[in-house]
C-alpha cells in the first residue's frame, strides 16, 4: 500500500503531528510511504521504504507534482499550515484523503476527519460548516493509543517526567525548573526531556536527583512515561498520552488550539491545568507545588476511568482498512 503523508513539524510547530501519523501508518501492513515536509528534518528511525521530500507548503505545484508522481493509495493531511486551497487541489487528484486535525477553525475537505479532542455544541456547529468528510471520527474515543498496552509499567513513587513540547514555547521549562530545587523535592525523582527543536542547556539547576534528555525516540519516552508518579506536560498529544496511560497531570498550555480541549479536560477533573506559558507569573509556583503535595491529584487518575479514551481507535482503524481492502 502506497501512503502520502503531507505533515508540518519544526521550530514553532512541534514534533506531535508526525508522532501521531507514524501511530496511524502502523496499522497498515506492507506500506511504501513518501513524507512531505515543511522544511528539511532528519528524522531518526524511519523504516527503509519511508522515504523525505521537503519543501514550502505555500508551493503548491512541487506538492501536487510529487503527489501525482508518487500515486499514493491512501493520502494523510497533518498541519495546521495547509491552505483550504491546496487541500482542495490534492482532494482532485486523490480523494482517498485521511484529514487529522485539532483546530476547529480549519476547513477541510476529505474522505476521513479525525478530530479526538472534546468537542463541544459551539464547536460541533463549527465543524459540520468547516468540514466536508465521508466519515468523521470526533472525540477522545478515536484517540491513537492502541500502542500503549504493551508498554504499562507500575509507577515508580514520586517520580515526575517534564516534557513541554518539543519547542519549549516561551522558555516554559527554564521557568519552572528553577521551582524544583526546593527542599520540598528532595525526595523527588525528575527526569526532563528538553525537546529536539529546543536549544536551552540547564547547567545550573540544584535540583537533587535530575536526568535530562535532549530527546528521546518515541517509544523511549513512552517507557519513561509508563513508569512516573506525576506527568507535567504541555496541551498537546502527550496529554493524551499520558491521559492514556492514567497519569497524575500537571498542564501548562502553549497554543492557543490546545485551550478548549484543556478546559474540557479540568472542567472534567482529568487534569490540573495551570494556565498558558505565555501568561506565566510567580503564582504558578504555589499551583505547581499543590499538585505534587495535595492528595487531590491522586482523584485525576480515578477520573479517567469514566472516559472512554481510545476505545473506538480499533473500530476507526477497521473501517479505513475495510474501505481499502487492506
Amino acid at each position: 500500500m502506497k501512503i502520502l503523508a503531507v505533515i508540518s513539524l519544526g521550530f514553532g510547530v512541534g514534533s506531535g503531528h508526525l508522532s501521531r501519523t507514524l501511530k496511524l501508518i502502523s496499522q497498515f501492513k506492507k506500506k511504501n510511504v513518501l513524507f512531505i515536509f515543511n522544511q528539511k528534518e532528519k528524522i531518526r528511525g524511519l523504516k527503509k521504504n519511508f522515504n523525505i521530500f521537503s519543501t514550502n507548503f505555500k508551493n503548491k505545484e512541487k506538492i501536487l507534482n510529487k503527489i501525482s508522481n508518487f500515486n499514493p493509495d491512501l493520502i494523510i493531511l497533518d498541519s495546521y499550515v495547509i491552505s483550504y486551497d491546496l487541500n482542495k487541489e490534492i482532494y482532485k487528484l486523490n480523494k482517498n484523503i485521511i484529514s487529522i486535525d485539532d483546530n476547529l477553525n480549519k476547513k477541510h475537505i476529505c474522505k476521513y476527519y479525525i478530530n479526538y479532542n472534546f468537542i463541544d455544541k459551539k464547536f460541533k456547529k463549527r465543524l459540520s460548516q468547516n468540514i466536508d468528510a465521508k466519515k468523521k471520527f470526533i472525540g477522545p474515543k478515536y484517540f491513537f493509543a492502541n500502542h500503549l498496552n504493551s508498554i504499562i509499567r507500575k509507577p515508580i513513587k514520586n517520580s515526575v517526567l517534564v516534557f513541554l513540547g518539543s519547542t519549549n514555547e516561551n522558555n516554559i521549562l527554564g521557568k519552572i525548573l528553577p521551582f524544583f530545587e526546593d527542599v520540598r523535592f528532595y525526595n523527588f525523582k525528575f527526569e526532563i526531556i528538553l525537546g529536539r527543536f529546543n536549544d536551552k542547556k540547564y547547567k545550573n539547576l540544584k535540583i537533587k536527583n535530575l536526568k535530562i534528555y535532549k530527546s528521546l525516540p518515541h517509544e523511549k519516552y513512552l517507557t519513561l512515561l509508563s513508569k512516573c508518579d506525576f506527568f507535567i506536560s504541555s496541551g498537546g498529544v502527550s496529554v493524551w498520552e499520558g491521559l492514556s496511560l492514567k497519569k497524575k497531570m500537571l498542564v501548562i498550555s502553549t497554543a492557543d488550539n490546545q485551550l478548549n480541549n484543556l478546559k474540557h479536560l479540568k472542567k472534567n477533573k482529568l487534569i490540573k491545568y495551570v494556565g498558558s506559558s505565555k501568561k506565566f507569573n510567580v503564582s504558578y509556583k504555589e499551583k505547581i507545588a499543590n499538585f505534587f503535595f495535595n492528595k487531590s491529584s491522586d482523584m485525576l487518575v480515578k477520573n479517567i476511568d469514566k472516559f472512554e479514551i481510545a476505545k473506538k481507535f480499533k473500530f476507526m482503524i477497521n473501517v479505513i482498512k475495510r474501505d481499502n481492502e487492506v
